[in-house]
């Protein structure tokens, strides 16, 4: 007897090297990173410094900076200068911030710098690429929310600080603690010891409540309080 099989089929899609732009005038003298490896909620420092090599000014020039995963055309996140104008043989240059996002998967990640004529992209721009790695650390609490209430004050009167706190680490934390203080205000309170498990789980985050008070012999001003 002969045994029927099911059968299916899936369309893959092989992707390679992205297309880059490189048409006209334009170069990228400089594209230098703060790291190459990062976790979750860091900030990757990009170091620009474009230049003009051609023979005529060009005006309304852009320079964009953005994270993809390798391989992916979808940006995650972006940042743009404004426009400017670069005279033959000058430079332009400047720091962008990408913000690596807590939510971000374990993986090789793509930072790309574009540095183009704007509403004229087919006839000047050029581009390039870097890998980053990132990794998910195994024990990393940050602090997602501050609330204070009120946020005005007088001496000798309480208030309230509703801080939201999330383990964006791969492992439970179980001797966790908010601390609050401010030396001139002769502030200094810890909360109690809790547990956080590892993120992505349903106990990964925490609200903690802690009190204050303004003592009554304090100098009119603005304040910073340290968590």
């Amino acid at each position: 007897m002969l045994t029927q099989y099911d059968i299916k089929s899936k369309d893959i899609e092989v992707l390679g090297e992205a297309d880059l732009c490189d048409v006209g005038d334009l170069d990228i003298n400089e594209f230098d990173l703060n790291e190459d490896e990062f976790t979750p909620g860091e900030t990757v420092e990009v170091e620009v410094e474009v230049e003009n090599d051609g023979n005529d000014d060009i005006e309304d020039l852009v320079v964009k900076v953005w994270l993809t995963e390798r391989n992916d055309a979808d940006e995650i996140e972006k940042e743009k200068s404004d426009k400017f104008d670069l005279d033959e043989d000058d430079t332009w240059d400047d720091v962008f911030e990408i913000e690596l996002d807590d939510n971000l998967d374990d993986g090789t990640y793509e930072i790309h710098v574009r540095v183009y004529e704007s509403g004229n992209e087919d006839e000047q721009c050029y581009e390039e690429t870097k890998e980053i790695d990132i990794e998910r650390p195994a024990q990393k609490v940050i602090i997602e929310d501050i609330l204070i209430s009120p946020i005005s004050l007088t001496c000798d009167q309480t208030f309230t600080a509703q801080v939201d706190v999330q383990n964006i680490g791969d492992r439970d934390d179980d001797a966790v603690k908010v601390r609050m203080f401010n030396s001139e205000l002769d502030i200094d309170v810890i909360s109690d010891t809790f547990d956080l498990d590892e993120y992505d789980k349903s106990g990964d985050d925490e609200t903690v409540y802690l009190m204050g008070a303004i003592p009554s012999d304090v100098d009119v001003k603005e304040y910073t309080l340290t968590f």
